[in-house]
Protein backbone atom coordinates (compact mmCIF):
# COMPACT_ATOMS: atom_id res chain seq x y z
CA UNK A 1 0.00 0.00 0.00
CA UNK A 2 1.16 3.47 -0.30
CA UNK A 3 1.56 6.34 2.26
CA UNK A 4 -1.11 8.69 2.50
CA UNK A 5 -1.16 12.09 4.43
CA UNK A 6 -4.12 11.93 6.59
CA UNK A 7 -4.43 15.75 6.44
CA UNK A 8 -6.47 16.38 3.44
CA UNK A 9 -8.40 19.16 2.51
CA UNK A 10 -12.04 18.85 2.24
CA UNK A 11 -13.59 17.97 -1.52
CA UNK A 12 -14.90 21.97 -2.23
CA UNK A 13 -17.37 20.47 -4.52
CA UNK A 14 -19.24 18.03 -1.54
CA UNK A 15 -22.66 17.98 -2.07
CA UNK A 16 -24.40 15.77 0.13
CA UNK A 17 -28.05 17.05 -0.60
CA UNK A 18 -27.69 17.21 -4.27
CA UNK A 19 -28.93 20.42 -4.79
CA UNK A 20 -27.24 20.54 -8.15
CA UNK A 21 -25.02 23.53 -7.39
CA UNK A 22 -21.56 22.81 -7.96
CA UNK A 23 -18.54 25.42 -7.64
CA UNK A 24 -16.31 26.53 -10.76
CA UNK A 25 -12.98 24.92 -11.13
CA UNK A 26 -14.21 21.55 -9.66
CA UNK A 27 -12.48 19.30 -12.34
CA UNK A 28 -15.49 16.54 -12.72
CA UNK A 29 -17.93 17.21 -15.71
CA UNK A 30 -21.18 15.47 -14.85
CA UNK A 31 -24.63 15.79 -16.48
CA UNK A 32 -28.22 14.32 -14.93
CA UNK A 33 -29.72 11.75 -16.20
CA UNK A 34 -33.11 10.55 -16.00
CA UNK A 35 -34.20 7.35 -15.02
CA UNK A 36 -35.20 6.28 -18.66
CA UNK A 37 -31.66 7.44 -20.26
CA UNK A 38 -29.91 5.80 -17.74
CA UNK A 39 -31.54 2.84 -18.33
CA UNK A 40 -30.86 3.00 -21.97
CA UNK A 41 -27.26 4.01 -22.32
CA UNK A 42 -26.01 1.69 -19.40
CA UNK A 43 -23.24 -0.54 -20.61
CA UNK A 44 -23.63 -3.43 -17.73
CA UNK A 45 -24.78 -5.79 -20.00
CA UNK A 46 -21.28 -5.99 -21.97
CA UNK A 47 -19.69 -6.16 -18.75
CA UNK A 48 -17.53 -9.58 -18.01
CA UNK A 49 -19.28 -9.51 -14.48
CA UNK A 50 -17.70 -12.43 -13.60
CA UNK A 51 -13.95 -11.60 -14.20
CA UNK A 52 -14.45 -8.09 -12.73
CA UNK A 53 -11.28 -7.78 -10.06
CA UNK A 54 -10.66 -5.50 -7.09
CA UNK A 55 -7.28 -4.76 -5.02
CA UNK A 56 -7.53 -4.10 -1.27
CA UNK A 57 -11.27 -5.28 -0.96
CA UNK A 58 -12.45 -5.66 2.31
CA UNK A 59 -13.96 -9.16 1.05
CA UNK A 60 -12.92 -11.29 -1.52
CA UNK A 61 -14.86 -11.10 -4.82
CA UNK A 62 -17.18 -8.17 -3.65
CA UNK A 63 -15.80 -6.22 -6.40
CA UNK A 64 -18.41 -7.42 -8.39
CA UNK A 65 -21.25 -6.36 -5.65
CA UNK A 66 -20.84 -2.82 -7.51
CA UNK A 67 -21.82 -3.61 -11.09
CA UNK A 68 -25.47 -3.98 -10.80
CA UNK A 69 -27.84 -3.52 -13.45
CA UNK A 70 -28.85 -0.25 -13.18
CA UNK A 71 -32.87 -0.76 -11.78
CA UNK A 72 -30.80 -2.11 -8.64
CA UNK A 73 -28.19 0.29 -8.55
CA UNK A 74 -29.31 1.68 -5.22
CA UNK A 75 -29.31 -2.07 -3.44
CA UNK A 76 -27.30 -1.53 -0.50
CA UNK A 77 -27.13 -4.66 0.96
CA UNK A 78 -24.68 -5.51 -1.89
CA UNK A 79 -21.60 -3.40 -1.57
CA UNK A 80 -17.79 -3.29 -1.60
CA UNK A 81 -15.68 -2.11 0.81
CA UNK A 82 -11.87 -1.22 0.85
CA UNK A 83 -9.64 -3.02 3.72
CA UNK A 84 -6.36 -1.42 4.51
CA UNK A 85 -6.94 1.78 4.30
CA UNK A 86 -9.16 3.98 1.73
CA UNK A 87 -7.82 2.83 -1.65
CA UNK A 88 -9.20 0.85 -3.63
CA UNK A 89 -8.71 -0.43 -7.57
CA UNK A 90 -11.49 -1.67 -9.33
CA UNK A 91 -10.60 -3.83 -12.91
CA UNK A 92 -13.75 -4.05 -14.84
CA UNK A 93 -13.54 -6.37 -17.94
CA UNK A 94 -15.56 -5.99 -20.63
CA UNK A 95 -17.01 -8.67 -23.47
CA UNK A 96 -16.83 -6.78 -26.39
CA UNK A 97 -14.84 -3.42 -27.43
CA UNK A 98 -17.31 -0.25 -25.87
CA UNK A 99 -16.95 3.62 -26.39
CA UNK A 100 -17.56 4.87 -22.84
CA UNK A 101 -19.35 8.12 -22.44
CA UNK A 102 -19.60 8.54 -18.70
CA UNK A 103 -19.58 6.84 -15.15
CA UNK A 104 -21.24 7.34 -12.76
CA UNK A 105 -20.92 6.41 -8.81
CA UNK A 106 -22.89 5.74 -5.42
CA UNK A 107 -21.08 5.91 -2.38
CA UNK A 108 -22.44 4.09 1.41
CA UNK A 109 -22.65 7.69 2.47
CA UNK A 110 -21.41 10.80 2.88
CA UNK A 111 -18.03 9.76 4.66
CA UNK A 112 -17.06 6.97 3.11
CA UNK A 113 -17.91 8.07 -0.78
CA UNK A 114 -14.96 8.34 -2.28
CA UNK A 115 -13.58 11.35 -3.04
CA UNK A 116 -11.28 11.32 -6.31
CA UNK A 117 -11.75 8.06 -9.14
CA UNK A 118 -8.96 7.96 -12.19
CA UNK A 119 -9.31 5.86 -15.14
CA UNK A 120 -7.28 3.79 -17.01
CA UNK A 121 -8.16 2.50 -20.44
CA UNK A 122 -7.07 -0.85 -21.38
CA UNK A 123 -4.39 -1.51 -18.29
CA UNK A 124 -4.61 -5.02 -16.70
CA UNK A 125 -1.36 -3.79 -14.76
CA UNK A 126 -2.45 -1.29 -12.48
CA UNK A 127 -2.13 -2.39 -8.70
CA UNK A 128 -1.27 0.10 -5.60
CA UNK A 129 2.03 0.12 -6.30
CA UNK A 130 1.96 1.38 -9.60
CA UNK A 131 -0.75 4.42 -9.96
CA UNK A 132 1.86 7.20 -9.56
CA UNK A 133 3.86 5.98 -12.29
CA UNK A 134 1.01 4.69 -14.64
CA UNK A 135 -0.79 7.82 -16.13
CA UNK A 136 -4.52 7.51 -16.03
CA UNK A 137 -6.42 9.01 -19.06
CA UNK A 138 -8.40 10.62 -16.77
CA UNK A 139 -9.04 12.38 -13.28
CA UNK A 140 -12.32 13.24 -11.54
CA UNK A 141 -13.85 15.21 -8.02
CA UNK A 142 -16.52 12.79 -6.77
CA UNK A 143 -19.29 14.20 -5.02
CA UNK A 144 -21.44 12.29 -2.81
CA UNK A 145 -24.87 10.93 -4.63
CA UNK A 146 -26.76 8.89 -3.29
CA UNK A 147 -28.76 8.31 -6.87
CA UNK A 148 -26.14 7.89 -9.06
CA UNK A 149 -27.96 10.26 -11.59
CA UNK A 150 -24.58 12.46 -11.89
CA UNK A 151 -22.76 11.26 -14.83
CA UNK A 152 -19.29 12.45 -14.92
CA UNK A 153 -18.66 13.13 -18.36
CA UNK A 154 -15.24 11.51 -20.04
CA UNK A 155 -13.00 12.33 -23.04
CA UNK A 156 -14.73 10.86 -25.99
CA UNK A 157 -11.36 10.73 -28.05
CA UNK A 158 -9.25 8.80 -25.19
CA UNK A 159 -12.08 6.29 -24.62
CA UNK A 160 -13.16 4.93 -27.85
CA UNK A 161 -12.29 0.60 -28.37
CA UNK A 162 -12.38 -0.15 -25.07
CA UNK A 163 -12.04 -3.17 -23.62
CA UNK A 164 -11.13 -3.00 -20.28
CA UNK A 165 -11.65 0.27 -17.58
CA UNK A 166 -9.36 0.30 -14.39
CA UNK A 167 -10.94 2.32 -11.52
CA UNK A 168 -8.37 4.06 -9.26
CA UNK A 169 -10.34 5.41 -6.28
CA UNK A 170 -7.07 7.39 -4.10
CA UNK A 171 -9.20 8.58 -1.11
CA UNK A 172 -13.36 9.14 0.58
CA UNK A 173 -14.70 12.18 2.23
CA UNK A 174 -13.61 11.40 5.66
CA UNK A 175 -10.47 12.31 5.32
CA UNK A 176 -8.60 9.05 6.03
CA UNK A 177 -11.36 8.79 8.97
CA UNK A 178 -13.06 5.33 7.20
CA UNK A 179 -13.14 2.77 5.04
CA UNK A 180 -14.06 3.67 1.35
CA UNK A 181 -17.42 2.33 0.63
CA UNK A 182 -19.13 1.75 -2.70
CA UNK A 183 -22.56 1.17 -3.76
CA UNK A 184 -22.89 1.27 -7.79
CA UNK A 185 -20.07 1.63 -10.16
CA UNK A 186 -22.21 2.70 -13.50
CA UNK A 187 -20.75 3.07 -17.01
CA UNK A 188 -22.78 4.25 -19.96
CA UNK A 189 -21.79 4.63 -23.63
CA UNK A 190 -22.20 2.27 -26.59
CA UNK A 191 -21.26 -1.12 -27.11
CA UNK A 192 -19.63 -2.38 -30.61
CA UNK A 193 -21.27 -5.87 -30.32
CA UNK A 194 -22.33 -5.74 -33.97
CA UNK A 195 -18.99 -4.89 -35.78
CA UNK A 196 -16.71 -7.23 -33.33
CA UNK A 197 -18.95 -10.14 -34.33
CA UNK A 198 -18.75 -9.58 -37.69
CA UNK A 199 -15.28 -9.27 -37.92
CA UNK A 200 -15.24 -12.16 -35.65
CA UNK A 201 -17.05 -14.43 -38.21
CA UNK A 202 -14.85 -13.58 -40.50
CA UNK A 203 -11.75 -14.59 -39.10
CA UNK A 204 -13.10 -17.90 -37.16
CA UNK A 205 -14.14 -19.25 -40.46
CA UNK A 206 -11.57 -18.91 -42.62
CA UNK A 207 -12.85 -20.28 -45.59
CA UNK A 208 -11.74 -22.97 -47.69
CA UNK A 209 -11.08 -21.50 -51.69
CA UNK A 210 -11.57 -25.07 -52.45
CA UNK A 211 -14.88 -24.85 -50.63
CA UNK A 212 -16.11 -21.91 -52.72
CA UNK A 213 -15.11 -22.97 -56.32
CA UNK A 214 -17.54 -22.17 -58.70
CA UNK A 215 -17.76 -23.60 -62.40
CA UNK A 216 -18.06 -20.39 -64.94
CA UNK A 217 -21.46 -22.54 -66.37
CA UNK A 218 -22.78 -22.20 -62.89
CA UNK A 219 -23.33 -18.14 -63.33
CA UNK A 220 -26.57 -17.33 -65.16
CA UNK A 221 -26.74 -14.15 -66.42
CA UNK A 222 -30.15 -11.73 -64.73
CA UNK A 223 -31.86 -10.22 -67.67
CA UNK A 224 -33.43 -6.65 -66.17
Amino acid sequence: MSGHNNERTPHSCFNESLEHQHHEGCGHDHDHDNEESGFEQTLYSSIDTGKVTCLNEHTKGAGRNVIKPWNERRDQTKYLESGVDEELILYIPFTVAVKIKSVSIIGGDSESCPSKMKLYKNRDDVDLDSTDQIKSEQDFDVAYDREGTHDYLVKASKFNNVNSLTIFFPSNHSQGEEQTRLIYVGIKGESTTYKRAVVETVYESKPNLSDHEVRADQFVPRTL
